[in-house]
């Protein structure tokens, strides 16, 4: 009884096995056009004036602030935003 139930279950496996065999395989279709690629530029960064030479704390803060404000502005100009 066993050797029979075991015969049909490996029959069984033996078909489900080969019938994922004969499937047919779908070949990739390959279309060529034409693709804009950008290539980065190097973006040249002007240095700005930073003076930190002031008598008061208070101008020395907004001597930094101005510096900080200037290397935004060139950072925006590299990225092109405006």
């Amino acid at each position: 009884m066993t050797a029979k139930i075991l015969k049909i279950c490996l029959t069984l496996f033996v078909l489900i096995s080969l019938s994922g065999c004969t499937r047919e395989v779908k070949v990739p279709v390959y279309i060529d056009r034409e693709v804009e690629v950008l290539v980065p530029q190097k973006c040249t960064l002007p240095k700005p004036k930073c003076g930190f030479n002031a008598e008061t704390y208070t101008e020395i803060v907004a001597n930094m602030l101005k510096c900080i404000y200037d290397y935004d502005l060139i950072l925006k100009k590299c990225k092109g935003e405006k």
